[in-house]
């Protein structure tokens, strides 16, 4: 009878490991499950929940910051004020390109003008020139007959 007994004690051992077993392969087989479950979501996910789950997981929620009317009318501002100092700028190197075709205009027309003085100085000088030629070939000629005349 001891014998029946140990082999009836033996088989509630087995039946107790068996279901101990059992169980945890049952448990191991659901986190299996609720593992696959979880990466295949994590697979399917766009970028923006991906963000979302990891700062879910990490504890830290980003806070959406609204930009009211201030920062609107902030833009503006600054926007026009940038214009307003390109336009300023743009006037400003207006006026210098001006001021310099000016300059060169009238260093053109400087220099013109003497071209047109050292050209009228020569043309005087000439007339000079011819002038005298003229008076000495007259006096050639008056001195000619004059000693045509007495001899």
């Amino acid at each position: 009878m001891n014998l029946l007994e140990d082999i009836d004690a033996q088989e509630e051992a087995n039946d107790v490991v068996a279901a101990q077993t059992s169980a945890e392969e049952k448990v191991r087989i659901e986190s299996d499950k609720v593992a696959a479950v979880e990466v295949q979501k994590r697979a399917m996910e766009s970028l923006s929940e991906t963000k979302k789950r990891k700062e879910d997981e990490q504890g830290k929620k980003k806070r959406k910051v609204r930009k009211g009317a201030d920062s609107a009318l902030e833009y503006l501002r600054e926007k026009v004020e940038k214009d307003r100092m390109l336009k300023e700028e743009s006037c400003k190197l207006e006026r210098e390109k001006l001021e310099m075709q000016k300059q060169q205009m009238e260093a053109k027309k400087h220099s013109r003008e003497q071209f047109m003085h050292s050209q009228s100085q020569m043309v005087e000088n000439m007339l000079e020139m011819q002038r005298q030629q003229m008076q000495a070939s007259q006096l050639l000629l008056a001195q000619q007959q004059q000693q045509q005349g007495q001899a």
